[in-house]
């Protein structure tokens, strides 16, 4: 048993490419795990047996984070040794949590993360989280959208506006909280426009993600942009638009990939 571990460290190194501390510490996950679970033939390791494993680190307080990198480590070794030939049962070790989409609670804490641990000059971009949450853009139509594509117009109660966003690929008309509407406009002032509507590149906001998961402050979710284009689909379903208007706005060919949006609603609102 210990030659195989000490053959997988090797594998992460040479074939993955992976650093030495980051192989020792995939080695050191795998072998903990037999230590507690003690096989006299790893065909022996089953689903359950895994499951358990993952089920008992997490009543200790282990974080989610050091969680998903107990599983990246189990699920490495596994398939190392299924590949030297050891057999294996063919299944999903860990059933991943659904995906659930984001409520404003969640707006909140993203934002409060961004403003509080990115650094300079993209923690003053965070509104770049809220605008893809209440418009349901992909990051391509946000990284080619201008500051005069962007108009607003007051409504008669003064708790919301209207934010038109409209150019040669977009002509979408929202309902957008006041409070974020002063606040989008306060960073319009401060900060000039230079490659874009919010001087951000991909690379900056997949920057802001990686922060956002290292913090682990969402219960275990990890956010990506799409997540929050999906948010405002589903929340699109439960306010009664049809699968062929939200197709339009979504710009999908094939409505296949709309009414995969059903699945994520919660149930009182279907």
């Amino acid at each position: 048993m210990e030659q195989l571990l000490q053959a997988f460290e090797d594998n992460l190194i040479e074939i993955k490419h992976k650093s030495r501390a980051t192989a020792k510490h995939a080695g050191t996950h795998a072998r903990h795990f037999f230590c507690q679970n003690p096989v006299k033939d790893l065909s022996q390791v089953t689903t359950q047996m895994v499951a358990d494993h993952i089920a008992k680190l997490q009543s200790e307080g282990v974080s989610q984070v050091k969680i998903n990198q107990i599983i990246w480590a189990l699920g490495k070794c596994f398939n190392f040794l299924r590949v030297k030939g050891v057999a294996l049962p063919k299944q999903k070790y860990i059933k991943r949590k659904a995906l659930s989409p984001l409520t404003e609670d969640d707006l909140n804490k993203i934002n409060y993360m961004v403003n509080r641990y990115c650094f300079e000059p993209v923690r003053s971009r965070f509104f770049v989280f809220s605008f893809m949450f209440y418009t349901g853009l992909s990051v391509r139509q946000i990284l080619v959208l201008s500051r005069r594509d962007i108009t607003f117009k007051d409504e008669p109660d003064g708790r919301q506006c209207v934010l038109q966003i409209t150019n040669e690929d977009i002509n979408r008309v929202i309902r957008i909280p006041t409070n974020f509407r002063n606040n989008l406009q306060y960073h319009f002032r401060k900060f000039e426009e230079e490659i874009n509507a919010f001087n951000l590149t991909i690379g900056k906001i997949n920057y802001m993600c990686r922060h956002i998961n290292k913090k682990d402050m969402l219960d275990g979710r990890r956010i990506y942009p799409k997540l929050f284009r999906i948010s405002w689909a589903v929340r699109c379903l439960e306010q009664g638009v049809s699968l062929q208007d939200l197709q339009r706005l979504m710009g999908h060919k094939s409505i296949r990939s709309t009414r995969r949006y059903f699945k994520l609603m919660t149930k009182d609102k279907l």
